[in-house]
């Protein structure tokens, strides 16, 4: 179990954080293609002057909004460009997300499970991967899954001011990625919606004002794209980047369905085959007439969503599907917790295990991977 003492138990955290994303950050030069490519943009928007336009070698590459390259050329100004400072806010939103994970697993079920989960997403493989590198990724989930966070918190609580933060984040999250997260977070609702256990909770949610709010304040940036380029950026940006690649493959020639089966299995493992577990049990409880509480429906239909949207694409990448990796956890950590009367004497050591099998991948895969720096 979990150590009693405030000190141990703040050792804890500080060790899983360590591990997980800050131990020996810039180890590793800057990895071809994204991270260089990324932190180049980066390097000459400070050198131009310019943050509202990405460069490649002084010609405009418009792949994503800017706002990962603010946040990034704000740690070169205060770190110097180099590795760590390149990687240093994805590894911040990494502690982030995971307290996101902890804040919303306590309003939801309480200490216990919110611990557990943020435990398990800490350790989780992708999280792992995606807090260590200098990637849009990690920074996107921070503030997509805060706004989620702030939704489900609003709604169940019925705490209507949440909603303003939830929305200003979201807005931040298609700032950094694209403004897909509003079909996706649309998707989520109209599906919750549909479960009689949530839809009265939905209905708490003023969406069309917070949607157009969120809409209208991530706008600017690509307002003055469209002037700026015209027709190319609908074409490159909107056209290509968003629409295009959702409808036709890049690296794959057919379309694949079962790819994130094969994937999500192996990124969110071992919590991906419990969560299979977590499942079956959840449709034999329905089967028999039980119902699910909301607060358990919601996780859910973020995971089916998120899930569902991101099949639907022919457009494939592993870590698309860690939006989810959050609700996973609390899910798990749930079902867990009610499987058992007391924290089990096996979970302290567990963790520690875990925390140490990290260390020792982190020392013996480094130093492999190093191997290739000329």
């Amino acid at each position: 179990m979990l150590p009693n003492s405030r000190i141990a138990r703040f050792s804890l955290w500080i060790a899983v954080a360590w591990v997980a994303t800050f131990w020996r950050l810039s180890y590793l030069p800057l990895l071809d293609p994204d991270e260089a490519h990324y932190a180049e943009i980066t390097r000459e928007m400070r050198r131009l002057g310019d943050y509202l336009v990405s460069r490649i070698d002084g010609v405009p590459f418009i792949d994503k909004p800017a706002l990962f390259h603010w946040l990034q050329a704000g740690s070169f100004a205060l770190f110097g460009e180099n590795e760590l400072a390149a990687r240093l806010p994805t590894s911040l939103a990494a502690i982030a997300f995971v307290w996101t994970t902890y804040w919303l697993g306590k309003r939801l079920f309480g200490q216990g499970t919110a611990e557990r989960a943020a435990l398990m997403l800490a350790l989780t493989p992708l999280t792992f991967a995606l807090s260590r590198f200098a990637y849009f990724d990690m920074i996107f989930n921070a503030f997509l899954f805060g706004a989620i966070s702030l939704l489900i918190v609003s709604a169940i609580e019925n705490r209507r001011r949440l909603q303003i933060p939830a929305f200003i984040l979201l807005s931040l999250a298609a700032q950094t990625k694209g403004p897909f997260v509003f079909i996706v977070i649309a998707g989520a609702a109209l599906v919750a919606s549909i479960s009689k256990e949530t839809r009265v909770y939905v209905r708490r949610i003023a969406w069309i004002p917070g949607l157009v709010g969120a809409g209208l304040l991530a706008l600017p940036w690509f307002v003055l794209m469209w002037r700026h380029f015209g027709d190319t950026f609908i074409r490159d940006y909107v056209l290509y980047n968003n629409l295009q690649l959702f409808a036709a493959p890049l690296y794959r020639k057919r379309f694949d369905a079962f790819f994130y089966f094969r994937s999500g299995a192996a990124s969110l493992f071992p919590w991906s085959l419990l969560l299979i577990a977590v499942g079956i049990d959840a449709v034999r409880r329905r089967m028999r007439g039980e119902a699910m509480a909301p607060r358990r429906v919601v996780l859910w239909v973020w995971v089916a969503t998120v899930f569902a949207f991101f099949s639907a694409s022919r457009f494939k990448l592993d870590h698309y599907l860690f939006p989810i990796a959050p609700a996973v956890c609390l899910l798990v950590a749930d079902r867990w917790q009610r499987a058992t009367t007391k924290w089990t004497r096996a979970w302290w050591p567990l963790v520690a295990g875990l925390v140490l099998l990290y260390a020792v991948a982190v020392q013996i895969g480094l130093p492999y991977l190093d191997s290739t720096r000329p």
